[in-house]
């Protein structure tokens, strides 16, 4: 039986792989773990440091201007993965292109990754796999102040965070209050007047609550604000529509979450959640071009750079400003069941995401919409952890799907079989599926928009849902079952 199973000393419980909380070493799926300490080891300040850190993960520049970066995992770029705040998706359509350095690693316990399709428990996007952030309760009062220089060609690259951390009511009440500030100049760094390394100055300020009215009933709620302004390009010191190039962003971020976790008996627990983000971002894609902005070089023609002269430059990248609006609320509810050899996790997710995108001239006019849709999706699933015996569990699950973008009910299945062949030695097998519902997204948009001319993008009708599934073998060995000294992994996957 589940509860028969011996725990071990060091290694951490994680709550990913099967939306349940079970030794590292016990848990049916593979799952990998970065802990707080590796972090502060190796002085790591968000989560696209953090992420490098993790085998089989890549974070991936793909703007020079911007610098956009994504978590790409089994070589699937990042639309095709969930990032996931305490098991709930929080990264909303805009919110993943820069949210990796948005996170501060100060917020963060433990990261852990679940590799493979993982929509049968986490829904749309969750194709290559989840990667889960579990955030730290203070088990005594303190604090930490941390500040780090890196120079890259001359250039400072600054960070500061800290964290104040106070318990009370006998252990019943914690609270932890965060802030980081990071700040860099713009870095060019072949010379041709461009940047390589976009300027940035990030401010992130967040509260986690944590309150236990009772032995059984666990409250927790969280609230995180980003501000953060940057800036790509050449000409730095000007207006961004007087420029050859510029790539600007003033991002406003918040998001936050509610949840009650209640033991109801021995045998069944529930978890309700409420979750929300709202992003709302001031932008800038485009620039003059081609057109020569130094006054004493040959060529140069000041109409070019009046925005009031009919077909200049100045009076394209005019209008080449933009504002972005994106929503998202998220419930949650889950309940577990255990029974004898069994362990039954039930539950549904109701996702509810806007996307508004319009288009601007310098003085801040609206002038087109370029998108504005909502996104609905509900899903539901039910999982069976099943105990065959004292080495071998089986996982069985299902989940179904309704987005509003498809016709038709989206059904999502996955099994996974762990053995424990011997007291050092555990193999894992499993076959998964994910899926992604269409969805237009903001960044699509704006690299249209880029040559001057703005084009609106919708969904057609009919669309369907992208699909994969995931097979994976895997061998754990560790030189104590219960502590640990040696141990080594390798898992094998096929997409």
């Amino acid at each position: 039986r589940l509860a028969d199973r011996p725990e071990e000393v060091t290694c951490p419980r994680i709550v990913t792989g099967t939306r349940s909380e079970r030794q590292l070493s016990q848990v049916p799926v593979s799952t990998e773990v970065l802990r707080q300490e590796d972090m502060q080891l190796r002085a790591v300040a968000d989560l696209s440091q953090a992420a490098e850190l993790i085998n089989g993960l890549r974070v991936e520049s793909n703007c020079q201007n911007c610098n956009t970066s994504e978590v790409q995992l089994l070589g699937l770029p990042g639309a095709y993965n969930q990032i996931l705040f305490d098991g709930i998706p929080l990264m909303s359509t805009l919110g993943s292109v820069y949210g990796l350095e948005q996170v501060p690693s100060a917020f963060v316990e433990r990261i852990e990754v679940v590799k493979g399709g993982g929509s049968s428990l986490y829904g749309p996007g969750a194709v290559a796999g989840v990667v889960n952030l579990i955030v730290r309760r203070p088990s005594q009062s303190g604090g930490q102040v941390r500040a780090s220089q890196d120079n890259y060609r001359g250039t400072p690259m600054r960070n500061v965070d800290a964290r104040v951390d106070a318990t009370g009511l006998n252990g019943r009440l914690a609270l932890s209050v965060l802030a980081q500030r990071s700040r860099n100049d713009g870095i060019d760094v072949n010379g041709d007047g461009y940047t390589e390394i976009a300027r940035k100055d990030l401010k992130v300020g967040g509260l986690q609550a944590w309150f236990n009215p009772g032995p059984d009933t666990v409250l927790h709620a969280d609230f995180q604000y980003t501000d953060e302004a940057r800036r790509g390009g050449n000409l730095l010191d000007r207006p961004e529509h007087l420029t050859n190039i510029a790539e600007s962003l003033r991002t406003r971020y918040q998001r936050g979450s509610l949840s009650w976790q209640q033991i109801l008996d021995e045998r069944s627990d529930l978890r309700i959640a409420y979750a929300f983000a709202d992003i709302a971002r001031n932008s800038f894609y485009g620039g003059l071009g081609e057109i020569e902005t130094d006054p004493s070089a040959p060529g140069y023609d000041p109409s070019q750079l009046d925005p009031a002269v009919d077909g200049s430059a100045a009076s394209t990248s005019y209008r080449q400003y933009g504002r972005t609006t994106n929503p998202l609320h998220y419930l949650d509810a889950q309940y577990n069941l255990r029974r004898g050899e069994h362990a039954l996790a039930m539950g549904a997710q109701i996702k509810e995401e806007s996307l508004r995108d319009v288009g601007r001239d310098a003085t801040g006019r609206e002038l087109v919409t370029l998108a504005d849709d909502t996104f609905r999706n509900l899903g539901v699933f039910v999982q069976d952890e099943w105990a065959l015996d004292q080495d071998t569990d089986l996982v069985l699950g299902v989940r179904a799907d309704k987005s509003s973008e498809l016709d038709s009910v989206v059904w999502s299945p996955r099994v996974a079989l762990a053995w424990q062949a011997t007291p050092a030695v555990k193999w894992r097998a499993a076959l998964s599926s994910g899926f992604r519902a269409p969805e237009a997204f903001s960044e699509d948009v704006h690299v249209e928009n880029l040559g001057g001319e703005p084009v609106r993008i919708r969904n057609a009708d009919g669309l369907a849902e992208e699909r994969a599934y995931t097979a994976m073998l895997g061998v754990a060995w560790r030189s104590s079952p219960q502590q640990p000294v040696w141990q080594w992994d390798a898992t094998a996957s096929f997409t």
